[in-house]
């Protein structure tokens, strides 16, 4: 046999060997169904627990410590064609629209006194609303929680929206963190970060 078809075989060998030890995810869904992928996504919150690593050359499952799809489920309520979570801005509960159309976050005065957001000598932003722009102070918060969804630092507006009562928005500065899915029929967000 000719050198370069020697070295021809061997190459298909080591590469077709090397396909085959490819990580393998194993994880059981919700419903008790089995699946396997090279790429675990779309892995339940109910499957955190239960992703494995196969081995296919052993045969063998075994836990892989690496694999955290951080997946988070929260539930809503509708108001028409508005999904309103609960959350909490600095530890004080808040209630917010989720406006994926708005930059920011949005909470109303009652809930920044109560968390003891100080706007006196905040920085205005222009928001464009329904009735027209207006200026709002914008602030930094602590701390904003919406399920396990918890961040730091997060812009928000102080405004009151409309004669709402005490509904702020759950704007992109919050969710533009997260590739967000809506499970209308379990009115649930699943929030998964980027």
């Amino acid at each position: 046999m000719p050198a370069y078809k020697a070295l021809l075989l061997l190459s298909v060998l080591l590469f077709a060997g090397a396909a085959t030890a490819g990580d393998i995810y194993k994880w059981v869904d919700e419903y008790g169904q089995t699946h396997f992928s090279d790429t675990p996504t779309g892995v339940t919150p109910e499957a955190w627990e239960l992703p494995r690593k196969v081995n296919p050359s052993a045969g063998s499952v075994i836990a892989n410590p690496h694999f955290n799809l951080q997946t988070i489920r929260v539930p809503f309520s509708s108001d028409g064609s508005n999904m309103i979570v609960d959350g909490r801005v600095n530890g004080v509960a808040a209630r917010f629209i989720v406006d994926t159309g708005a930059s920011f976050v949005v909470i109303p005065p009652s809930v920044a006194e109560k968390a003891g957001i100080k706007t006196k000598d905040a920085p205005r932003v222009t928001l464009k609303t329904v009735g027209g722009d207006i200026s709002a102070p914008m602030v930094k918060l602590d701390s904003i929680k919406v399920g396990d969804a918890d961040q730091s630092g997060v812009s928000a507006a102080v405004h009151q929206l409309g004669t709402s009562s005490g509904l702020g928005l759950l704007g992109m500065s919050f969710l533009d963190r997260y590739n967000m899915t809506v499970d209308r029929q379990g009115e649930t967000l699943v929030l998964e970060k980027r």
